[in-house]
């Protein structure tokens, strides 16, 4: 009887051990683990403006996050010729580098209820402030000045203060990339990086002119060259996304020719502005929104 009992208490012993052992050695890791993959589907931001609320005219958008960096890359491209053998057959793989592509914005609120956003917009106006406005999570985050330089939206943030105190700078980096594609099965995609980096080139010049033209360091005729070319940019690149498949890893042809489709509303709504010369902050609010579209191609 005494042994029994002693090999009870050996076996309730194990188990108790076994017990501890799981709460305070395997549950934490796997709560540990499953706490990092689901902050990894959840919580690692990215823009989307699938879904567009409102047209350019308006600028209001809709975005999942934002992508933050400190670090702006120089223009590089690299293109070069590699032989891959996948089994048996011979797959002629090329490389191109995606150009880095930064905005700086100022954030002057995060607003839960769309019922203020007119009175807002209306506001913002009535200082001559432009605006782009996103829609995350069910809050609408309300931006004003934005630029491709830190330094340009710097020298705004004390202007908007005086109206929002609690305004602040944020940024959206998309960093270079190289873009992998088979020479025979995506024949025409260098063509289409090649026009996508040159976009990403007219977006810096538009950016860098805009600041000029409101520090009376440039002329609104400067700007209008600059939208004419990004005109005609964007009539040859909406020629050569049609001849194309692109590799899964760059952009989607149907978005592609979207982003065409609105920045080309936004060029042209721009050289009305300036021709009519009214309302010339408004520039900004057409800019941003091409910038934005751009963004959301080129950051997959």
């Amino acid at each position: 009887m005494r042994k029994s009992r002693i090999g009870i208490r050996k076996r309730q012993r194990r188990i108790n051990i076994g017990v501890a052992i799981f709460f305070l050695v395997i549950l934490p890791i796997t709560a540990v683990a499953i706490g990092s993959r689901i902050t990894e589907w959840l919580v690692i931001p990215t823009i989307n403006t699938d879904n567009i609320l409102k047209p350019p005219s308006d600028i209001l958008l809709e975005e999942n996050g934002e992508v933050e960096d400190d670090s702006i890359e120089k223009d590089v491209k690299d293109t070069e010729d590699v032989t891959e053998v996948s089994g048996k057959q011979e797959i002629n793989t090329e490389t191109i580098n995606q150009n880095s592509l930064s905005a700086y914005m100022v954030q002057i609120a995060s607003i839960s209820d769309n019922k203020n956003i007119e009175s807002l917009i209306e506001q913002l106006n009535n200082y001559s402030f432009p605006h782009i406005i996103y829609k995350l999570d069910n809050v609408y985050k309300v931006y004003t000045f934005g630029s491709t330089k830190k330094e340009d939206i710097e020298k705004k943030l004390d202007n908007v203060r005086e109206v929002y105190a609690d305004a602040y700078i944020g940024q959206i980096y998309i960093p270079q990339k190289q873009i992998r594609y088979s020479s025979i099965e995506n024949n025409g995609t260098k063509e289409v990086i090649d026009d996508m980096n040159l976009l990403i080139e007219i977006l810096n010049q538009s950016s860098e002119t805009l600041y000029k033209t409101i520090n009376a360091e440039g002329t609104l005729e400067e700007y209008k060259e600059i939208l004419i070319n990004h005109q005609k940019l964007l009539v040859q690149m909406s020629e050569k996304v049609n001849n194309v498949k692109l590799p899964k890893e760059f952009a989607n042809v149907e978005d592609i020719k979207k982003m065409i489709e609105y920045q080309e509303k936004n060029i042209l709504e721009s050289l009305k502005i300036i021709e009519e010369e009214r309302d010339t902050y408004k520039l900004q609010n057409h800019f941003l929104d091409s910038l934005f579209r751009t963004i959301e191609v080129i950051k997959k």
